[in-house]
């Protein structure tokens, strides 16, 4: 019987069949992209006195397509076809509403607390899976989830007043009732 768990998908590769791998290179790329997130999150700090939030993502947004426009005007529109087009149409309405949610708590709290919420999507993933695919987790996986969410409670001082606000913000920002 195959072990469907999370980690032991983790732990086969899940490399879809590619064996070459450039650790070195991922991890460059993931710094670029932890590094631009926090400039984003700074200019969004910036811009949150002279515009509103509806404008800032609209932005982001416009900003995205100009970069993503000459890759598709080169390889074709084809590109960007998915075998999935619901999952892509939800994928975008969870990104616009995190982009939202982000950006609220970006105004409201300190840019260092913004940066760690917004990392903590990989401790989430696995909860979201359970809960919506049923998709069963090891106890190994338990453990780094509550060590992840330790380790965020430390960071963020929950007793402190930006440790409450950082926590409050997002959840006040993702609320339909504001």
């Amino acid at each position: 019987m195959p072990d469907n768990t999370l980690d032991a998908q983790a732990s086969a590769g899940g490399d879809h069949g590619n064996t070459s791998r450039n650790l070195p290179l991922g991890a460059a790329w993931i710094t670029a992209a932890g590094a631009c997130a926090a400039c984003v999150g700074l200019l969004v700090q910036l811009a949150s006195h002279h515009a509103n939030d509806v404008m800032i993502i609209f932005t982001c947004y416009a900003v995205g397509l100009v970069i993503v426009t000459p890759l598709v005007l080169v390889k074709g529109l084809g590109y960007l076809k998915t075998p999935h087009p619901r999952l892509q149409v939800l994928r975008a309405m969870a990104g616009f509403i995190y982009f939202g949610s982000l950006f609220v708590a970006f105004r409201t709290i300190p840019l260092v607390d913004g940066i760690l919420l917004r990392s903590t999507a990989p401790i989430w993933v696995p909860i979201l899976l359970l809960i919506f695919w049923k998709q069963s987790m090891s106890p190994r996986l338990w453990w780094a989830i509550g060590l992840g969410f330790i380790g965020v409670a430390l960071v963020l001082q929950p007793g402190s007043k930006h440790g409450r606000s950082a926590i409050r913000s997002p959840l006040e920002a993702a609320s339909p009732l504001r």
